[in-house]
């Protein structure tokens, strides 16, 4: 039986609507990697600082008014990158064993986020070279992770049982989390050109040692015998 009319137009009218959105969305996407992309790529050729949104918008070949609609700055399009990473970040640990300690699943879920998104890795340590050369955007990460680390601490208190509100183990297991990653940061020395492998090797390798050394730092003196 053949459909009226009025519906079949109405179902074509439909559908090509919803063409042009998914286009629309699709090509606002596209920009905002780009842009991104590009950024992170100058960021590790001239220099966070020496950067401009001038620079970044001109090698997109897009207006200056086009970044702010994604953007508000520079630190936003890094940190924007990190809320991404720290999201699936967050999903590991979902995954991770309840047998497993909570150091120890922080540990495993910040390797499985590096694992399960190889292909991503070169961006990610583009991010970490551009904090590491800026010391105002290192300041203004880590105090916009400090800011949103709720969604972590959550999942702490979920898997313990415990109560959030009560207990302050989950924020300060957070709180360790972000100061170890600022030590590794601050202290990865990079050669110019990016090797992807030896690179994620050397950040799994340092967050690892540091983050062994926080029951160690946290009782008794420092001092070794003679």
């Amino acid at each position: 039986m053949e459909e009226p009319a009025a519906t079949v137009t109405a179902t074509i009218a439909r559908d090509s609507s919803a063409t042009p959105e998914s286009r629309r969305e699709r090509k606002k996407r596209q920009t905002r990697e780009a842009m991104i992309d590009v950024a992170l790529d100058l960021f590790v050729r001239r220099g966070y600082e020496a950067t401009t949104i001038r620079a970044i918008t001109d090698a997109v070949d897009v207006a200056e008014r086009t970044f702010f609609r994604y953007f508000s700055s520079k630190e936003d399009l890094v940190i924007s990158v990190v809320q991404q990473d720290i999201e699936r970040m967050i999903e590991a640990l979902r995954r991770r064993p309840a047998e497993e300690a909570p150091v120890i699943a922080l540990r495993n879920a910040f390797h499985d986020s590096f694992d399960a998104h190889v292909s991503e890795l070169r961006r990610y340590l583009e991010v970490i070279k551009a904090v590491g050369s800026a010391p105002e955007l290192t300041v203004a990460l880590f105090g916009w992770a400090f800011e949103t680390s709720e969604p972590i601490a959550a999942v702490f208190a979920e898997r313990e049982g415990v109560e959030l509100a009560a207990d302050p183990r989950p924020r300060l297991l957070v709180g360790m989390f972000w100061s170890v990653l600022a030590v590794v940061v601050l202290g990865l020395g990079f050669s110019p050109q990016p090797d992807v492998d030896n690179d994620l090797k050397t950040v799994l390798t340092a967050f690892d040692r540091d983050i062994a050394q926080l029951a160690p730092t946290m009782s008794g003196h420092w001092r070794t015998a003679a």
